[in-house]
């Protein structure tokens, strides 16, 4: 699929061919590893499709309405719309949310040994965000192409992919677990998430060092503080999401709540979340001191704001940039020519 007007010509996405074979999975732990890829392979064979992301889209859809009705309903006269929280979020931070994903594309692209620049970061970025919610190849299938037209394998581009959804998963765990763990009574909670959190950055770190030793400590602390920002723009919809409905949400409580975007987009099933996103949000309101039927229209609310805010960005993006291709459509190599090692804790 092409993800820009003015991709590179064909023969500069010809893959040379690979070297040798990847070594055999040894051991447990890579035993364990080699399932758990087959097993996702399998996923994304089943639902990659566009006749299954169609019917996938459509059953996100029916959820998401139906959710979100059942819980407005549940509110009845308790809303109370908040023209200043909509127009924050759809005109402020929707920008901020595009500006941090593309930064992470980046710091993505930096792994896999290719210097991106912000403005087709900035355009990948729309039109990923876009393709998680049409039945197209979602957003990770359209960074991994773009990484291979810069001269990257497979192997190399789903590392780098990998790399930026582990130092997510983490950074958002350790936020999610120091603020839990504040608290007498969801100590423990919070100790575990620290837990998961120290444990998901400290395999990335191990990886990165396989991958690339001299520049492993530089791409951790690049992603692991986009990251951070990551989840603060995200708490920060979800706040502006309660205050837009009329409603309050405490730092912890809008942290802890971004943990169903992380949850939603780790189960991968429904295009960006949609549907999936607010039942999880509904549950981890909950434990969080919230009523489930709050947390549920908040963040729907959130996602409308969110959607409309998108289509003014991506016109913004898409047209304001699209004469500025200093650095090419996708980026350029910083190493085109070095060697891959043959060690990448991934699989083709």
């Amino acid at each position: 699929m092409r993800v820009d007007a003015t991709a590179t010509e064909p023969s500069a996405m010809t893959e040379p061919a690979p070297t040798s074979a990847p070594p055999a999975p040894t051991g447990r732990l890579d035993r364990a590893k080699a399932k758990l890829l087959r097993l996702e392979d399998a996923l994304n064979r089943h639902t990659s499709s566009p006749s299954a992301r169609r019917w996938l889209l459509i059953g996100a859809l029916v959820l998401f309405v139906v959710i979100s009705a059942v819980s407005f309903e549940s509110l009845k006269g308790g809303v109370h719309f908040h023209l200043w929280a909509f127009l924050v979020l759809a005109l402020v931070a929707t920008p901020l949310t595009v500006a941090v994903n593309a930064a992470e594309y980046r710091a993505a692209a930096a792994v896999a040994g290719h210097q991106v620049g912000w403005p087709a970061a900035l355009r990948l970025t729309v039109l990923s965000i876009a393709a998680n919610l049409l039945p197209l190849p979602g957003g990770v299938a359209i960074r991994t192409q773009a990484m291979r037209q810069l001269g990257s394998t497979y192997k190399r581009a789903l590392f780098a992919n990998a790399a930026a959804g582990l130092a997510w998963v983490g950074v958002g765990c350790l936020a999610i677990g120091a603020l839990l763990a504040a608290t007498d009574e969801r100590l423990v909670a919070g100790i575990v998430l620290l837990v998961i959190g120290l444990a998901t950055l400290l395999a990335l770190w191990r990886s990165l060092l396989r991958n690339d030793a001299r520049e492993a400590s530089r791409h951790l602390g690049r992603l692991v503080w986009v990251e951070l920002l990551t989840v603060g723009v995200s708490a920060g919809s979800i706040a502006l999401g309660f205050a837009m409905l009329g409603f309050h949400v405490s730092a912890a409580q809008a942290v802890a709540l971004a943990g169903s975007v992380i949850l939603s987009t780790a189960i991968g099933i429904f295009p960006a979340g949609l549907g999936i996103r607010e039942l999880l949000a509904g549950a981890i309101g909950a434990v969080v001191d919230l009523r489930a039927v709050t947390a549920v229209a908040a963040v729907a609310a959130e996602r409308v704001a969110i959607l409309i805010g998108m289509a003014i960005t991506s016109v913004v993006v898409l047209t304001g940039l699209r004469g500025d291709d200093t650095d090419g459509p996708l980026g350029e190599a910083v190493d085109p020519g070095r060697d891959e090692p043959d060690d990448i804790p991934a699989s083709e």
